[in-house]
């Protein structure tokens, strides 16, 4: 069981009257998160989980609070019957400023065109109109979502990876058997397996960064690669978020050959400009695992390496990542390379999840 599976059962052991539980299902493998579910669903303790992983939540939650702009709004639903909730709030809302523009412009038209002693006289009116724009000024539209796509690179050669019969050992520990693989320009490979099973260990082999034990790795021409690793190594959280974006040189960075000012850029994945001088260290969880994003995206790139990139990312920024991984640039029919691996280490998980 992994650190994070044995803290979860040490907070669950006493049958806690109420069980708080904050992104339960990070660094955790798929049979670890059915097992969750299970456990959860027999509890007989309340439970609030704080969770971007929506089919944990559509297992175990029937009731849903929604934290928006500084508002808490109920709903006595499980998870499944949220985002249509959602929808109908937010249009309900835009219905709403719509009717109140339109009453607005009626007051101002009654403004410039009523007869003179009448307007002088109807102050109530004029104070109601002051505060119906000061009403429709400050309404706070929700929050935007993230835009962006990944940058052009030259393109790869055909063959991406080569590796023949590569292992790794750690102790009397195999971790990697005996492998061996090509991928090529226009495939899209997933490694499965549950924690500890050496799938991190493999893509590092796989991509130069530690070299195995026997066997060779042969890294295919003009590659562009960027990472997104599990535990988000690549930051320095003493850099602020504009150091970060643009390595340090300046306030603009080059994004598909346009210069862009680093805070325009931010705005695109919900960062507000005033943080450009904001340290690393203070973003959440989420807002890291965002900005890693942003500037992986900047960059150009052709071949992706995702090591649980889902962890911590928001639900708007899982959508936008799986809409990057689905549109990139692949032929119409990716082939699959069938690899081959060592029986003891071999796991298949039909089971589909949505992040």
């Amino acid at each position: 069981m992994n650190p994070a599976a044995r803290r979860l059962a040490r907070v669950m052991a006493p049958e806690p009257d109420i069980l708080l539980l904050d992104e339960p299902t990070n660094h955790l493998d798929l049979p670890t998160i059915e097992w969750l579910e299970g456990e959860l669903i027999k509890s007989r303790s309340a439970l609030v989980v704080i969770s971007h992983d929506r089919r944990f939540l559509e297992k175990v939650s029937n009731s849903t609070v929604w934290l928006d702009r500084g508002q808490s709004r109920r709903l006595n639903q499980g998870f499944a019957f949220f985002e249509a909730w959602r929808d109908k709030v937010l249009e309900e809302e835009e219905i709403e400023q719509h009717k109140l523009g339109k009453e607005i412009e009626r007051e101002e038209h009654w403004l410039r065109y009523g007869v003179t002693a009448r307007r002088k006289r109807n102050m109530r009116r004029l104070g109601a109109l002051q505060d119906l724009r000061a009403k429709h000024r400050g309404h706070n539209g929700p929050q935007g979502s993230v835009q962006a796509t990944v940058s052009d690179a030259r393109e790869s050669g055909k063959l991406v990876i080569e590796a023949d019969q590569i292992t790794k050992t750690y102790g009397d520990r195999t971790i990697v058997a005996p492998f061996s693989i090509r991928v090529h320009r226009t495939d899209c490979i997933g490694l499965v397996g549950p924690n500890g099973a050496g799938k991190t260990t493999l893509l590092k082999m796989l991509t130069g960064q530690i070299k195995p034990d026997s066997g060779w790795v042969k890294l295919g021409t003009n590659l562009e690669i960027a990472t997104l690793d599990q535990r988000r190594e690549d930051l320095n959280l003493e850099d602020t978020l504009a150091h970060y974006l643009t390595d340090g040189r300046g306030d603009n960075l080059l994004v598909n050959g346009e210069q862009r000012h680093v805070t325009g850029y931010m705005k695109e994945f919900l960062f507000q400009p005033e943080q450009a001088r904001t340290p690393i260290k203070n973003l959440s969880g989420g807002e890291r695992a965002r900005l890693m994003l942003a500037r992986i995206l900047s960059r150009p790139t052709n071949l992706l390496i995702l090591d649980e990139p889902t962890n911590d990312l928001d639900i708007e920024t899982l959508d936008l990542l799986q809409e990057i991984v689905a549109g990139f640039p692949r032929n119409r029919h990716p082939r699959f390379p069938r690899p081959r691996l060592p029986r003891p280490h071999r796991h298949v998980d039909h089971r589909a999840r949505k992040p």
